[in-house]
C-alpha cells in the first residue's frame, strides 16, 4: 500500500511541476508579446507624429489646392433666402 501512495505522491508532484512549468512558459511568452507590442506602439507613435507634422500638412494643402480654382472676390454673388424657401439653380 505504501508503494501506491508513494507512486501517487510522485505522480502528483510531477503533474504540479508540469503545470508550474507550463504557466511559467505562458508568462514568459506573454511578456515577450507585451515587449514586442510596446515597441510596435512606439514605432507607430513616431510615424503618426511625423505624418501629422506641419510640413506634411502644408504639402497636403498644396496638393489639394490643384483641385480648386481661384475666383476674384467681385465674381462672388450672394442671394438671400428665407428659412421657408428653397434655392434651385
Amino acid at each position: 500500500m505504501s508503494i501506491s501512495v508513494a507512486a501517487f505522491l510522485l505522480a502528483s508532484a510531477v503533474l504540479q511541476l508540469n503545470t508550474y512549468i507550463h504557466q511559467n512558459s505562458l508568462a514568459k511568452d506573454y511578456n515577450k508579446q507585451i515587449t514586442a507590442l510596446t515597441a510596435q506602439t512606439e514605432t507607430l507613435e513616431v510615424q503618426l507624429s511625423s505624418n501629422n507634422s506641419l510640413a506634411n500638412f502644408n504639402k497636403y494643402v498644396e496638393a489639394q489646392a490643384v483641385n480648386f480654382e481661384k475666383v476674384e472676390v467681385e465674381q462672388i454673388k450672394y442671394i438671400k433666402a428665407f428659412s421657408d424657401q428653397l434655392a434651385r439653380k
